[in-house]
């Protein structure tokens, strides 16, 4: 009987370190992730990460509303439009984006509201071409979106640099434009 006690108290050691180590890498991850977290919070730049693995930075700079290239907010639909979809969502780093199609290298830009109109780039991220099926697309932005608020999501195609620039990449007539609420 005592061996059977023992054995019993050797598997519980036994579990018990290995739920220990389990929460200690799980300490370690969420340590990791603050720390990179709280690095981005005290930037002076936006990044704006790519789906490409590459990062662009862009200076932050103020944005007259209508200077975007995109079209009045009232003109600009809810949510769901040809070719783009992007619904209501949680507040955060992350917008879903998903019914996107697309034939050409494309950067889904993310867009805050200024004034009741798009206003300036929070996220853009580099979507390749490689099928024209339908993606969900969860990129990383440059800042939080908030609760209450209005945001805008764009479909502008590459000019074939495979490089972000405000000044060169903007939609044209034919861009997919929704927007949607954060919550």
């Amino acid at each position: 009987m005592e061996n059977i006690i023992e054995s019993t108290n050797i598997i519980m050691d036994k579990k018990t370190q290995i739920k220990v180590a389990i929460g200690t890498a799980v300490l370690v991850v969420v340590l990791l992730l603050i720390a990179v977290w709280s690095s981005k919070s005290s930037s002076k730049t936006e990044t704006v990460a790519t789906s490409t693995a590459a990062t662009t930075t862009i200076t932050k700079a103020s944005v007259t509303p209508g200077t975007t290239g995109l079209p009045d907010a009232s003109l600009i639909p809810k949510n769901v439009t040809n070719g783009l979809a992007a619904a209501d969502q949680v507040t955060g780093e992350f917008v879903a984006v998903t019914d996107m199609h697309i034939t050409a290298d494309t950067w889904v830009t993310v867009y805050d509201d200024v004034n009741g109109q798009p206003g300036r780039v929070m996220g853009a991220w580099l979507e390749r071409a490689i099928s024209a099926s339908p993606k969900t697309i969860v990129p990383l932005l440059s800042r939080k979106t908030e609760s209450g608020k209005r945001y805008y999501v764009a479909l502008i195609k590459d000019d074939g640099d495979m490089e972000f620039d405000l000044s060169k990449d903007r939609p044209t007539a034919d861009s997919p434009v929704v927007s949607f609420i954060a919550k």
